[in-house]
């Protein structure tokens, strides 16, 4: 059965964690609050309530009928669903290879030292980074790189 995560992300998550919190057990049981906001496992939700840009419409409702603004995105895992969350530049986003590919490094859980270095290289987004050969960049900077890259694939 596929994985659906749903991850919410707001500006003063201490004034919201309340709400987000009462939003999230609407949906799941399985809820993980994070520095920025909230995620939670909504798999199983597609069968009750339709795809994830239903589900996304429905957990929007809740957000709105509490009054809570904030970025809320559907993924098949948590860093996918926090990436597009903290990154995307719409309200809603829904994991599809277009936006996860745009998204900037800068949302990625690794050292700033290897941002630095890809950086260096004109490497901005995940898509870029994708577009390098795996084993070249492992070799040439090391193993930080390859676990890196495994993240990210893992979405």
């Amino acid at each position: 059965m596929p994985k659906l995560f749903v991850c919410i992300t707001v500006d003063d998550v201490s004034a919201a964690r309340h709400f987000l919190l009462a939003v999230a057990r609407e949906f799941s049981f399985a809820i993980e609050v994070i520095e920025d906001g909230i995620i939670f496992d909504a798999s199983g939700l597609e069968r009750l309530i339709g795809g994830p840009e239903r589900v996304a419409r429905r957990v929007q409702d809740s957000l709105d009928k509490l009054g809570v603004a904030g970025h809320i995105a559907l993924a098949d895992t948590a860093d996918a669903a926090m990436l597009l969350a903290r990154g995307g530049r719409d309200k809603v986003m829904v994991n599809s290879p277009r936006n996860f590919t745009s998204l900037s490094l800068d949302g990625l859980d690794i050292e700033r030292d290897t941002l630095n270095v890809l950086g260096d290289l004109g490497i901005a987004n995940i898509g870029e980074l994708l577009a390098i050969p795996r084993d070249e960049l492992s070799q040439r900077y090391g193993r930080d790189f390859d676990r890196v890259i495994k993240r990210i694939e893992q979405r």
